[in-house]
């Protein structure tokens, strides 16, 4: 039998994958094992803001939303696109008083250098001790050789209570998504015997 290079190059990219899990296109998922549901109250967690230089908790913020976002890694061109995206629609998160957390397992040193590069205004995380990730349950995608933070999103309203989650959060389809529930927040209350 004769192999062509059409032929070997097929056999090839069918393999890689099999052999070697680093030369993979795309990172290992992890099951989903999700312990958060809408409708629980969200983990509490403190951290530094970079503006003021003080710490914030979570639960000292009730009285307005978070967008609570898990990205996988700093400078990543996914994750550029991903929060330049909230930051050229900051003004809808405003008028909804929802406030950005982005959340990753880098350093807080790469987290300020990747919020300062990109001018995000709002909050970025470095979990590197993985205290806030593994609060909420988020799964690790480990990719050429190192493990990082499945991209998803929390909404939790003015009441510290969780609104919507979404554990498989795709930049380039799922952000109409997270638009649309902060729409409904601005134009509809959440409590329905509010209507």
């Amino acid at each position: 039998m004769k192999f062509t290079p059409q032929i070997l190059l097929l056999v090839i990219a069918l393999l890689i994958p099999t052999l070697s899990p680093a030369l993979a296109a795309q990172p290992e998922k992890q099951p989903m094992n999700q312990s958060l549901r809408p409708g629980d109250l969200a983990p509490d967690f403190t951290y530094v803001d970079p503006e003021t230089s003080e710490t914030v908790s979570l639960s000292s913020l009730q009285g307005q939303s978070v967008l609570l976002v898990f990205y996988p890694k700093a400078f990543s061109r996914g994750c550029v696109r991903q929060l330049g995206e909230y930051k050229k629609e900051i003004a809808l998160f405003k008028e909804s008083n929802t406030k950005i957390i982005a959340v990753s397992n880098d350093k807080q040193e790469d987290s300020d250098r990747f919020r300062e590069k990109f001018e995000f205004p709002f909050v970025l995380i470095g979990d590197s001790e993985l205290e806030i990730i593994e609060k909420y349950d988020i799964p690790l995608r480990k990719w050429v050789g190192k493990k990082y933070a499945q991209r998803s999103i929390f909404l939790i309203d003015e009441k510290g209570v969780i609104q919507f989650i979404n554990l498989d959060y795709e930049v380039k389809s799922s952000k109409q998504e997270i638009y649309d529930q902060i729409r409904k927040r601005i134009y509809q209350p959440l409590d329905p015997r509010l209507n």
